[in-house]
């Protein structure tokens, strides 16, 4: 599956739940196209680490994290540099 991703972060739409919860898939999509965090799990999508490899990618992913990491302020400020 990661050979997959390291293709095209896309193939996460496909991903069970399973995958959509592992840590180093999501990170491996994210690295990819950062906007397909929307299809993570809610726990990688509050997860810091893979919030910031996806806004950096993209910034318009912001909309799809979670409530508090729109609030954080390392994540505020890679989306608005």
């Amino acid at each position: 599956m990661l050979t997959g991703l390291k293709v095209s972060g896309q193939i996460l739409y496909y991903a069970n739940s399973k995958m959509r919860d592992d840590k180093e898939v999501v990170l491996e999509a994210v690295k990819q196209k950062g906007i397909i965090i929307k299809y993570a799990s809610y726990n990688l999508r509050s997860d810091k680490e893979v919030a910031i490899v996806a806004i950096t990618q993209d910034k318009s992913c912001f909309e799809f994290l979670s409530d508090t990491l729109k609030q954080d302020e390392d994540i505020l400020k890679i989306k608005n540099l």
